[in-house]
């Protein structure tokens, strides 16, 4: 099994949280070669200040194929100085990947949340 993290920065309303949670979710999907069948469960957090609705209700609705898959949201720890209005997620995989093999993806703002793993 796996672990792929990620984040990206959205705004505070329904369509930007969909958009950029559908972007790094599909990023994530792309960049490690997975299908949908290689998920097992994935993992939302969101800033205090990402109130408008759940991330993983886009994904549920746009991959139907993950209708098995244990999704969970929660809200990020609210630390001093934090990166706000961001969305993080961890994908837990199947055994077949190998964990010094995943790319971790941070997009549109949250990159300075991992600088070691800028190209």
């Amino acid at each position: 099994m796996a672990w792929i993290r990620g984040a990206i920065c959205a705004e505070n309303t329904i369509d930007s949280v969909k958009k950029q949670t559908l972007k790094l979710f599909g990023e994530i999907l792309t960049q490690n070669n997975l299908c949908e069948n290689d998920i097992e469960a994935v993992f939302f957090t969101v800033t205090k200040d990402i109130d408008v609705c759940y991330p993983a209700k886009f994904i549920r609705e746009a991959y139907v194929n993950l209708a098995n898959v244990a999704f969970m949201c929660a809200q990020e720890m609210d630390v001093v100085g934090s990166l706000p209005k961001c969305i993080r997620i961890c994908v837990s995989t199947t055994s077949e990947f190998i964990q010094q093999n995943v790319k971790h993806c941070y997009l549109d703002g949250a990159e300075i949340l991992r600088p070691d793993l800028r190209k």
